[in-house]
C-alpha cells in the first residue's frame, strides 16, 4: 500500500498525521495552520504469477518477477484553515497465482493533484509446461514508479522489482515496496 504523511506547523500547532491504509480520506486544516509539508509514497506493484503444468522435467523451473516499488513525492502546500482536503493512499498491485502479470500499484495523492506519487508496475509472469518452457523472466521485472510522472518539489522514482530466475521450481514473484528518500 502507499503511504501519506502530513506535517503541519504554526505558532501554536505542530502535528503529524500519518495515513498508511489504502483508501480515500479527508483531512480538515486546523485553525492557525497555513502550510503543510506533504509526503506521499506510491504503492508497490504486485508480483507476477506462475503456472506449472505436469509432467515436471528437471528443467521445469520458473520464478515470476517481483513488482516495482512506488515513487515518492513531497511539497510544502499552502492551506486554508477549516478547508477539507482529499487524500488518497494507493493500494498495492494485485499479486497473482495464475499465469498473469502483477497489477500496478495505486497512486497516493493530496488535494487531487497538489502532490502525487505514482505506484510501481507489476512483475511479469512465468509459464512452464512439460512440453515447452515459455519464461518471461530475467528481464521483465516490475519498474518502479517514475519520478517524472509525479507532482511535487521533491520526487524520487521507486526501485525495480527483482527479476525472476529459473532456479526455484514454480514460484510467483514478490510484491514491490514503497519508494525511498
Amino acid at each position: 500500500m502507499g503511504r501519506k504523511f502530513i506535517h503541519s506547523e504554526a505558532t501554536t500547532v505542530s502535528a503529524v498525521t500519518d495515513y498508511t491504509t489504502a483508501g480515500t480520506f479527508s483531512w480538515t486544516c486546523p485553525t492557525g495552520v497555513f502550510s503543510v509539508l506533504v509526503e506521499c509514497w506510491g504503492a508497490g506493484g504486485g508480483g507476477g504469477g506462475v503456472i506449472c503444468n505436469p509432467p515436471y522435467p528437471s528443467w521445469n523451473t520458473a520464478v515470476a518477477a517481483s513488482g516495482g516499488g512506488g515513487a515518492f513525492a513531497s511539497s510544502t502546500i499552502n492551506v486554508v484553515p477549516g478547508t477539507a482536503y482529499s487524500i488518497v493512499v494507493g493500494a498495492g498491485g494485485n499479486g497473482l497465482q495464475t499465469q498473469e502479470y502483477g497489477g500496478t500499484g495505486g497512486s497516493s495523492t493530496f488535494a487531487t493533484t497538489s502532490v502525487v506519487a505514482v505506484g510501481g508496475t507489476g512483475g511479469h509472469r512465468a509459464f512452464t509446461t512439460g512440453v515447452q518452457k515459455d519464461l518471461e523472466v530475467g528481464t521483465p521485472r516490475g519498474a518502479g514508479g517514475s519520478a517524472s510522472d509525479c507532482t511535487g518539489t521533491i520526487k524520487f522514482s521507486g526501485g525495480y522489482g527483482a527479476a525472476g530466475i529459473s532456479s526455484v521450481p514454480c514460484s510467483a514473484g514478490g510484491g514491490g515496496g514503497a519508494g525511498t528518500t
